[in-house]
Order: C-alpha cells, then sequence, then structure tokens
C-alpha cells in the first residue's frame, strides 16, 4: 500500500501525473486540488484518537453489532454474484451485436454488493452497460452538478447508418429516457434467443422515490434482481460513466429527457478495496454499523449512503499519509467519522470526492440538515446517545 498517495500530495514524475484518478480522462479536472484541511472544511478540532489495544465498550459495541447483524458468510455472497454472471455472460455477446449496430462496451458490475459495503446479502446488483460515443458527440456540464448534456450530430446521408437516430430529443441531445427504452428492446431480444430459464425483465423499473423508468431490470429464479444502467462513454475512454440515472434537481425526482449523471463507480470501487486492504476492513465495517443504525434513527435515515460513503473516502484521503493510520480502533473510526460527518454538515457542503465544486448535500433542505447536525452533535458529545445509538437494535438481555 506503500504505492498509494494521498490527493493533497499528487507528485508529478516526468511528464506523467500519478494519481488514483488517472483514468478519468473523459472530462477537464479542475487545474488544481485545494488542499483540504479540518479548518477549512469547519471540522471540529482534531482529538487524540485511541489506537487499536484494549478495547473500550465502544469497540466492543462495535463489533457485536456488526457480527450479529451485518457479518455476510462469503459464500452467499459468491453464489449471488455466480447467478449475476451466470446472465450477464449469456446476454453480454446477443446484446453487443444488437440490431440498432450501437457500439457496446463490456458490462460492469458496481455498487455496494461489488466493492464490500452491502449490508445484509446483495441480492440486487446494479450493472452499467456503457454505450460508446462518437467522435460527433459533444458534452456540456451543468455547473456545479455533476449531470451533463450530450449534443450527437447527425451525418451526413452517405456518412452510413446514424445509430443515434431514435435517441434524440428535438434538439440533437442524447436522452437517458430514449436510451434506456433502446436498451430494453435490445435486452428483450436477447433474452428471448437466449433463452434463459426463470429470467424476468420487468417492463417498468421506477426508482425508490416513484420517479420515472430506471434502467432495465431484470430479476432470476433465486430472487436476484438485476438493474441494467445505460451509460455513455468516449470510444477511447469509459470512466467515468454518463449513467442515466433519476435527476436529483428535479423535485419530482425523475428521468430526464436531457441530463446525463458522472457517474465515478469504478474509480470510488478502487478507493474502497484500497482503503479495506489496508486496514483490514475496519473502516468499511464501522461504516456499515453507521449506515445500518442511521437508517433506524427518524431523522439520521435522511442522510444518504452516498454521503457517508463520501465522507469515508475524503478521512481515506486526509489520513493516508500518516504512518498509523491504518491502526485505528473501531471506536476511534467511529469518532472520526462523526466528527468528519459533522463538519459537512455543519457547512452544509459535502465536496464530491472527484468534483470539488458539487455539493452532496445540495438536495437536502435546510431544515432537516439543521436537524441532522443536531443529532450527530449529540453522538459527538454523549457516550450515553451513542450507547443508545447501537444498543437500541439487540434485546435488552443481550450481553455485549
Amino acid at each position: 500500500m506503500s504505492q498509494l498517495v494521498s490527493k493533497r500530495k499528487r507528485k508529478t514524475h516526468g511528464t506523467e501525473r500519478v494519481t488514483m484518478a488517472t483514468k478519468v480522462r473523459f472530462w477537464d479536472k479542475p487545474s488544481s486540488v485545494k488542499k483540504r484541511t479540518s479548518t477549512s472544511l469547519g471540522i471540529l478540532t482534531k482529538r487524540p484518537i485511541r489506537r487499536t489495544g484494549s478495547e473500550s465498550y465502544l469497540d466492543q459495541y462495535i463489533r457485536t453489532y456488526y457480527k450479529s447483524k451485518l457479518e455476510i458468510p462469503c459464500s452467499a455472497i459468491l453464489s449471488v454474484r455466480q447467478s449475476v454472471a451466470d446472465v450477464l455472460g449469456a446476454l453480454s455477446p446477443l446484446v453487443q451485436e444488437n440490431e440498432y449496430s450501437m457500439v457496446i462496451g463490456d458490462f460492469v458490475c458496481v455498487g455496494s454488493g461489488y466493492d464490500g459495503m452491502k449490508n445484509g446479502i446483495p441480492d440486487e446488483c446494479d450493472v452499467v452497460v456503457p454505450f460508446r460515443l462518437g467522435p460527433k458527440c459533444s458534452e456540456t456540464r451543468r455547473p456545479a452538478t455533476d449531470y451533463v448534456c450530450v449534443r450527437s450530430r447527425r451525418g451526413s446521408k452517405n456518412a452510413g447508418k446514424d445509430t443515434w437516430s431514435g435517441c434524440r430529443t428535438g434538439e440533437g441531445y442524447i436522452s437517458p429516457i430514449k436510451v434506456t427504452k433502446r436498451l430494453q428492446k435490445i435486452v428483450l431480444k436477447a433474452l428471448e434467443e437466449t433463452g434463459l430459464p426463470n429470467v424476468i425483465i420487468h417492463p417498468d423499473c421506477r426508482n425508490a422515490l416513484g420517479g420515472e423508468r430506471v434502467g432495465v431490470r431484470l430479476s432470476t429464479e433465486d430472487g436476484v434482481t438485476i438493474r441494467l444502467l445505460p451509460a455513455l462513454g468516449t470510444v477511447d475512454q469509459l470512466e467515468p460513466f454518463l449513467v442515466a440515472i433519476s435527476y436529483r434537481d428535479d423535485p419530482d425526482y425523475t428521468l430526464s429527457d436531457y441530463y446525463w449523471r458522472r457517474c465515478f463507480c469504478v474509480e470510488e470501487g478502487k478507493v474502497v478495496r484500497y482503503l479495506s486492504q489496508a486496514d483490514g476492513g475496519r473502516r468499511i465495517k464501522v461504516l456499515q454499523v453507521m449506515k445500518h443504525a442511521f437508517r433506524k434513527d427518524a431523522m439520521l435515515r435522511h442522510l444518504s449512503d452516498y454521503a457517508m460513503k463520501t465522507a469515508l473516502m475524503h478521512m481515506f484521503d486526509q489520513h493516508i499519509d500518516e504512518d498509523d493510520w491504518h491502526a485505528y480502533s473501531f471506536a476511534a473510526c467511529f469518532m472520526e467519522m462523526l466528527r468528519l460527518l459533522h463538519g459537512y454538515l455543519k457547512r452544509q457542503n459535502l465536496p464530491h470526492f472527484y468534483m470539488d465544486d458539487v455539493n452532496v448535500l445540495r438536495n437536502v433542505p435546510e431544515p432537516r440538515l439543521v436537524s441532522i447536525t443536531g443529532k450527530v452533535e449529540s453522538l459527538l458529545a454523549s457516550e450515553q446517545e451513542r450507547t443508545r445509538l447501537l444498543r437500541s437494535q439487540f434485546p435488552v438481555t443481550m450481553s455485549l
């Protein structure tokens, strides 16, 4: 792990800039990355951190919470992944050889089921289906958001088949809605040709908030749900993807006819795996416990999993240069995560890990942010509150 360097200490070697995000070449990154400090983010003053050794009560609570509620047998995870691989292995060749002559890259399995952050058996899998963009496509990013419009120019009559015909808006933009419908037709035909037993395609895949279609959803006989997400990428570079997913800046949270969302899922997965290997999965386990416990709290449940994951990646970036950052105890990681979240919430600004001008909290109403901030502050200040949060999920008679 010695080769890893934080974003704050990137160096140039010759003509090549070596960073964890070097592969992200599709869009221009900010010319400089501001050094993130506790002062600039409004984070509480850093306190002495307990290292591993004798366990505190908080260490014991976290360890017991994880083992009793969140630990998943490896065999169960491998079984689900094999089920997904069997379906995708049969569909992929036929989807790539589609009747529309659209150039589609290899499927990419992403999400918490594949980066080790899933609470419970990963019975749902997100799969990115990357449609390759040609030279006649151009992108326009909406300022301070992770959304992009992609315009595709129509070729001349002698230029050959127009693969994006039927997928554009009247203004020439590639429509996430129309591409999703196109993918559904392609997948439906592929399913008919493969004759996969007991694999069902659902005609209407709506998001959790009841918005428009989000991807193409399949389900298998063993209860695994596979969500195929249409995405855009260039011919020579597919990361970050532009995915067809609900438009968060819309009050109805529906799928836009114009906006694709920039998705760094592959790069984020690498960061999570690096972190897990370096500290033995300690911070990942702490985050899983926090996610599960927060979902049971009336106020904290409104803090999204992605916001907590983003804070975790910032923590990784801040501590990677320290010699003993991998030796923090469960309790130390838990408290550090609370302090980090408190700082971002107090400022009402949690920068996206790869796009500093994008605030992950921008769509959370201010009154709700204030309430969440107060709750996190009480957890920081009171051992009794922390104990209540973690013990509330266990029977009264259970010994920790």
